[in-house]
């Protein structure tokens, strides 16, 4: 990629191009740009080896240490997202039962959840139905 980076800079070797990230473009242009036009022209073949499960089961393999930790990562944000929406969600039921038994007033509960009196309303209202 140094060489590539270099030989960009003999080309173009205005000063105001040497800011990293104009370089960083004209080389995605320049790499991307054969590729495009290689799938543009060769649609169809394209396709065909895109749909072919050997294609498909051959990227799966090579690529499958980074899908793996990436399914890993997103399972284990989904459950302390999860987690956490529960705990939250058990904490406001909580709140309600207080108010429903006048153990406490609905204005420190929806305080104490965090919400206006009239978001603790509705979900007051979405607990009794």
């Amino acid at each position: 990629m140094d060489a590539i980076r270099a030989f960009v800079q003999t080309l173009l070797p205005f000063e105001f191009l040497q800011f990293d990230f104009m370089v960083n473009a004209l080389l995605a242009i320049l790499l991307l740009t054969p590729l495009q036009v290689s799938v543009a022209a060769n649609r169809k073949k394209y396709d065909e080896v895109r749909r072919t499960s050997d294609m498909c089961e051959a990227l799966r393999e090579l690529m499958k240490e980074e899908i793996e930790e990436e399914l890993k990562k997103s399972r284990d944000k989904a459950i302390q997202e999860g987690l956490a929406q529960g705990l939250e969600q058990g904490r406001i039921n909580q709140l309600i039962d207080l108010v429903m038994q006048n153990l406490l007033p609905i204005e420190t509960a929806a305080q104490c959840a965090k919400m206006t009196l009239d978001e603790f309303k509705v979900a007051m209202e979405k607990k009794e139905n």
